[in-house]
């Protein structure tokens, strides 16, 4: 409010100006004018009466009942008064309306921002811009690391962001779904010590069980011998990679549930025969498991880092 009130100010200001002005009261004929041509082209001076020869007298362009006079039109004077009063009223209410908006809205603040429900959803979609802007990017890295044309890459559409903590990721724990991220331990069987440790945004354990390795031959120096894990970790690529090592002195041991054990499963007895050619190796894992040596391998896990 306080600027239109201003701005009309102004104007008037402008106004108040215009109207102040000079007038010259002046004769409008010309004859003096075209005497002096008249008189310059005779050629010569003309004879006054007692024959001295003197220039001509040439009459000036002068009215005796018109002389010229400057003053200031006494009608502008008061209307250049009465805007003046106007701009006075005017920047008095501006004033009023300053302090009344500095009341109501506080001394730091226009008064014209927007309402804060308003301000909630432009913020709102400011950052989901940025997060989109945020899994493009993610997307292409992805993309450039598997091989794959980053240009063509783009995020699904159940890839999340979080503003808070981006690299978190929702996973399923104990109390359902939470923001969280992947903790994943090794530990020794003698003294229960964590050889190896590392934490990611991955939510699939099956992709964790070599890096977990890695981790205990770099953390603690060692390569394990053997491994327990659950039905979590099991995949034929892991098993494959157990197995196939080029260094036989890495190769490791394996003992990783197959799939979540039934009640009473355990005490189930072990299928005689040899098994079919085309068994994977997922399918040879789950039969030594059900062997008596494997199933107290096994079993052995509980007590080692379920504690932990």
């Amino acid at each position: 409010m306080r600027r239109h009130i201003l701005r009309f100010a102004e104007h008037l200001l402008t106004r108040a100006e215009s109207h102040r002005g000079i007038q010259l009261n002046q004769p409008g004929d010309s004859t003096g004018d075209e005497q002096i041509k008249r008189e310059s082209r005779r050629g010569g001076s003309a004879q006054s009466s007692h024959g001295a020869g003197v220039p001509p007298a040439v009459r000036a362009n002068f009215q005796a009942t018109a002389p010229v006079t400057t003053h200031v039109a006494s009608p502008r004077k008061e209307k250049e008064k009465d805007l003046r009063s106007q701009v006075k009223d005017l920047m008095a209410q501006a004033a009023a309306a300053d302090a009344e908006e500095d009341a109501k809205y506080g001394s730091d603040k226009r008064g014209d921002e927007l309402p804060a429900e308003l301000a909630r959803r432009e913020s709102r979609l400011k950052k989901i811009r940025e997060a989109k802007r945020a899994l493009e990017a993610l997307a292409k890295e992805k993309a450039a690391a598997d091989g794959k044309d980053p240009k063509e890459a783009g995020p699904k559409d159940k890839d999340q962001y979080n503003f808070t903590d981006p690299e978190s990721r929702i996973m399923k724990g104990p109390d359902g779904f939470v923001q969280a991220y992947n903790a994943q331990a090794a530990v020794e069987p003698l003294l229960q010590l964590i050889v190896g440790q590392t934490v990611t945004d991955a939510t699939n354990d099956k992709e964790q069980l070599l890096p977990v390795l890695e981790a205990v031959e770099q953390q603690s120096g060692q390569t394990p011998g053997e491994v327990l894990a659950d039905s979590g970790y099991c995949s034929e690529k892991n098993l494959t990679a157990l197995e196939s090592a080029e260094d036989p002195s890495r190769r490791v041991e394996g003992y990783i549930a197959t799939e979540r054990q039934k009640h009473g499963e355990y005490k189930e007895i072990c299928p005689r025969g040899p098994l079919p050619r085309d068994a994977t190796r997922v399918d040879r894992m789950r039969r030594r498991l059900k062997t008596k040596a494997g199933r107290a391998e096994y079993a052995a896990r509980k007590t080692i880092v379920e504690p932990v």
